[in-house]
């Protein structure tokens, strides 16, 4: 992913094919849910994107945007 969006990296295993599978974890607000879906399908309109609502982040660099 060559976009500039604040993200972890990590490597999976599909529990059925066992192929190797590359996974992005992303914190976002709620404005930026739609903006980061359209990303990730331009890049693969087969991509498996779950959204959990999040109630509490401590750590990390996280700010708030100017919206």
């Amino acid at each position: 992913m060559t976009k500039k969006i604040p993200r972890v990296n990590l490597r999976g295993e599909g529990g059925y094919t066992r192929q190797s599978k590359e996974i992005l974890y992303c914190v976002v607000t709620r404005l930026e849910v739609d903006k980061l879906k359209n990303i990730v399908l331009d890049m693969d309109e087969r991509a498996f994107i779950t959204i959990y609502p999040v109630n509490d982040i401590v750590g990390g660099r996280f700010k708030k945007s100017g919206h």
